[in-house]
């Protein structure tokens, strides 16, 4: 099987995408992109990834590329995923997916369009405290909900 070909879209929390990448077997990192010059230079050096771009789009449609990490700032999230869907390429994408129903929509309908697998990185899906907020909704104490926001205090003994 031949490795999979990455990109990765915004060096922020991105530049942990990459060397979470590199660390796994069969996968390879071989276009980045930021719009900071020159951490995009610096993260190329680190990581040796020689295809660094500013303008995201020559990720998403790189015809080299099986995966794109979509990890820019939030607004630019919808556009990124359906451009890479568009293209042809399994999407990883940072929360939040969309910022709004219609984003998310739109996204749904790229997504089975390609026929490509979206995830993110949902990781609190299964803690016993959001399953119960989860059974909560379904069950309609709360009307119609599109969108819920939080925050967690770590270290707390509970």
């Amino acid at each position: 099987m031949k490795p999979l070909s990455v990109g990765v879209i915004g060096l922020g929390v991105g530049e942990q995408h990459v060397r979470s990448y590199q660390e796994i077997p069969d996968i390879e990192v071989k276009a980045i992109c930021d719009i900071n010059k020159m951490h995009l230079k610096a993260v190329g050096q680190k990581y040796g990834i020689e295809q660094i771009y500013s303008d995201w789009k020559k990720i998403t449609e790189h015809q080299d590329l099986d995966v794109v990490s979509v990890c820019s700032f939030d607004d630019f999230h919808s556009q990124q995923v359906i451009s890479a869907f568009n293209h042809e390429k399994h999407v990883m994408v940072e929360k939040p997916v969309a910022l709004n129903r219609a984003d998310a929509e739109s996204i749904l309908r790229a997504q089975l369009d390609s026929g490509r697998f979206l995830s993110s990185n949902l990781i609190l899906r299964q803690s016993p405290r959001f399953k119960a907020l989860r059974r909560e909704i379904a069950e309609g104490h709360f009307g119609e909900v599109f969108c819920i926001e939080g925050d967690y205090i770590h270290q707390i003994l509970w």
